[in-house]
């Protein structure tokens, strides 16, 4: 996991974190339950993966974050967390890609 604290800045948390970032024209999703790096043609669809995996880590005890990482800024932020954001999420506003 220590990994993605190296691509983010500000990652770094107590909850499992759920990465989702695009990386040569895909949206992927990198954690370390995630055993392949799973590529996705929109955003919004590697978003709702990334909380579905994030939601299940919750219900097994591991509360989780899934995290948007704008790897050009080197920056992210928390788009859902398990236990404080409904499940299925709303619709939020991503950030541009």
């Amino acid at each position: 996991m220590e990994r993605h604290t190296t691509i983010c800045v500000g990652v770094r948390m107590q909850h499992r974190q759920v990465i989702v970032l695009k990386n040569k024209g895909q949206w992927v999703i990198r954690s370390q339950n995630v055993a392949n790096e799973t590529a996705f043609k929109t955003q919004e669809a590697a978003l709702k993966a990334a909380v579905d995996v994030a939601h299940k880590l919750g219900k097994d005890g591991e509360p989780a974050k899934v995290m948007l990482c704008d790897i050009k800024s080197a920056q992210a932020r928390v788009f859902w967390t398990y236990g404080e954001d409904p499940y299925p999420p709303t619709v939020k506003t991503a950030a541009p890609a």
